[in-house]
């Protein structure tokens, strides 16, 4: 299982590297490339998300922030507290190509700007991620999960407009 995990991960990150290289070519300025570059990061977000077999036999949801470090801090790095630091890690990642992604979309936006729409598009998505693991029972509704995303989006950002040579910031 950790092989899968290790696999998931390979995957998205390679797409966050694609993408941060397309941002500094000449295809972001094709809009049929960013189109193509947005259904693939949500094809890959959604498949890792959301088409698993339900595995809860009830709603479940875990409303109190930053509760995984509780559960990383205080398990003596048992079995449970290295998955619980792997999921932190992977939520990130997961959405560092999404941070890209709104770079590569917005070229023109101020550094502010682009960071909060960044946190915007982040948050919504991932909301939405967790509603549908929520209704339908195949994961937990996590403020965790909600909050690694929207820092993985925002850490692919500043990612992206780092690696960006003719950022004017």
């Amino acid at each position: 299982m950790p092989e899968l995990v290790i696999l998931k991960t390979l995957l998205v990150f390679l797409m966050f590297v694609f993408i941060v290289f397309c941002s500094r070519t000449e295809a972001r300025n094709n809009k049929y490339v960013i189109v193509s570059l947005w259904i693939i990061c949500l094809f890959v977000i959604f498949m890792l998300t959301l088409l698993r077999n339900p595995t809860l036999s009830e709603k479940t949801a875990i409303l109190i922030p930053f509760r995984s470090y509780y559960s990383v801090f205080t398990s003596n790095w048992t079995a449970h507290g290295k998955y619980v630091l792997r999921a932190i890690l992977a939520n990130i990642i997961l959405f560092l190509p999404v941070g890209a992604m709104v770079f590569v979309s917005a070229p023109k936006a101020n550094k502010k700007k682009l960071l909060i729409i960044v946190f915007a598009v982040s948050a919504l998505l991932s909301v939405g991620i967790e509603l549908v693991q929520y209704r339908t029972m195949i994961g937990t509704f996590e403020t965790d999960d909600i909050i690694h995303n929207i820092l993985g989006g925002i850490i692919g950002c500043l990612i992206t407009l780092k690696a960006d040579k003719s950022a004017a910031f």
